[in-house]
C-alpha cells in the first residue's frame, strides 16, 4: 500500500508511482533552480544577494550559496515579495516578545495559502476520516490563520470541525470537549496535557481517539502522559510561520515526522560553519519553499535545532523523517 503523502506527493508532481527518492529529489533541484531565478528576476533582496551566482548545476552547489536569516526578514520582507503588494493574502507580523526589534512580516497569495490547504488535507488524512469530528483549540478566528487552513483541509476529507481556538478555560474546554463527541483533537502541546489532566481529574469522558500536536515543541514524556491519560494515538506536526504554518507531520508509525517535500526543502547544517550535516546529526534546520510565489525563502535559517533520521520509515514512505525539534 502506497502512503498517503507519497502518493499524494507523486500524483500532485506527475512522478510515476511508486515514488521514489531519486525522482523526487530530482524534481526538487529542479524547482530549486526555478525559485531561485524567479527570486532573482524579481525580488530585489535576491537580485542583491546572488548578483554573482549563477544558477546551481546541483543540489550540492545550492548547499553553497548563502543564507537568508531572520534578520534579513526584520529589515526589509517586502523586497522578497515576487509578485505586485495587490496580489498578496494575508500578511503574517510576528513580533520577539519582550524585545523591541523590528517585526517580521512573512507574505501569501491565495495559492500560497491553498499549498497548506492541501497538504492540511492529505496530511490529516493519517488521524481523521469523513464523517469524524475534530476539536480545534488553535487560532481559528481571523481567515487564513493555522486553525482555520486545518478546518478548510478537514473539511474536504468530510470531517466536521468544531472551532474552539486557543484554551482559555479548562472547565468550559472540557465541558464542550465531552459535548461535542470529537473523535479528533488538535492544539498545543502544553494545553491539551492541561485539558487530558483536568478531564481525568474531574471524571469528564471524551470521545478522543487521536491527536495532534502542533505550534511547540513536543517532549516525549508530555507525549506519553497524554497518551496515558487519555488511552489514545498521539501524533506530532512541526509547522512554522515561514513555511506556511505546514512543515511535516507524523505517520502512524510515528518514527519521525514527514516533511511536505513537493513544498519545502530542508537541509541540516552546521550552525558555525554551514556544512551540510549526514542524516542522524543534529545542526540547525535550514528551509527553501519550492512552490510559493508571493514570497519565497532560499536557505533560510530557522533557529530550529533537528535532524534527519537515517534509514527508512517502518510505514514504508520514502519521505525523509524530521526528528522532533527539542527547541531553539
Amino acid at each position: 500500500m502506497i502512503p498517503p503523502l507519497d502518493g499524494w506527493i507523486g500524483q500532485k508532481l506527475g512522478l510515476a508511482a511508486p515514488l521514489s527518492r531519486e525522482a523526487l529529489a530530482s524534481w526538487q533541484f529542479e524547482q530549486v533552480r526555478r525559485v531561485m531565478a524567479l527570486a532573482k528576476a524579481r525580488a530585489p533582496f535576491y537580485q542583491q544577494l546572488y548578483r554573482n551566482a549563477q544558477l546551481p548545476n546541483s543540489l550540492e552547489e545550492f548547499s553553497a550559496l548563502p543564507f537568508t536569516t531572520e534578520e534579513d526578514l526584520r529589515k526589509g520582507g517586502h523586497r522578497m515579495l515576487c509578485v505586485s503588494q495587490s496580489e498578496i493574502e494575508r500578511v503574517i507580523t510576528l513580533c520577539s516578545s519582550g524585545t523591541t526589534q523590528t517585526p517580521k512580516r512573512i507574505f501569501f497569495t491565495q495559492d500560497d495559502q491553498e499549498l497548506t490547504i492541501d497538504f492540511f488535507h492529505q496530511g490529516m488524512a493519517t488521524l481523521a476520516k469523513e464523517g469524524e469530528t475534530a476539536a480545534i483549540f488553535l487560532p481559528c478566528a481571523s481567515p487564513g490563520n493555522v486553525g482555520d487552513l486545518l478546518c478548510q483541509g478537514l473539511g474536504r476529507l468530510g470531517v466536521q470541525t468544531v472551532r474552539h481556538g486557543l484554551i482559555q478555560n479548562l472547565g468550559k474546554a472540557a465541558e464542550h470537549l465531552s459535548e461535542q463527541g470529537a473523535q479528533v483533537l488538535i492544539g498545543v502541546p502544553t494545553q491539551i496535557l492541561a485539558l487530558a489532566a483536568y478531564c481525568n481529574a474531574h471524571g469528564i469522558g471524551t470521545n478522543i481517539e487521536r491527536i495532534l500536536l502542533s505550534t511547540d515543541c513536543i517532549p516525549v514524556s508530555l507525549k506519553r502522559q497524554i497518551e496515558a491519560l487519555w488511552g489514545c494515538e498521539v501524533f506530532g506536526h512541526f509547522g512554522m510561520t515561514e513555511a506556511g504554518l505546514g512543515g511535516a507531520i507524523d505517520c502512524r508509525a510515528h518514527a519521525g515526522m514527514h516533511p511536505r517535500e513537493n513544498d519545502l526543502l530542508f537541509e541540516i547544517v552546521e550552525p558555525t560553519t554551514g556544512r551540510i550535516l549526514a542524516e542522524g546529526e543534529w545542526g540547525e534546520l535550514v528551509m527553501t519553499t519550492l512552490t510559493r510565489r508571493g514570497m519565497p525563502l532560499l536557505r533560510y535559517r530557522t533557529g530550529d535545532r533537528a535532524r534527519f533520521l537515517p534509514g527508512p520509515c517502518p510505514c514504508g514512505s520514502i519521505l525523509k523523517r524530521l526528528d522532533r525539534i527539542p527547541g531553539r
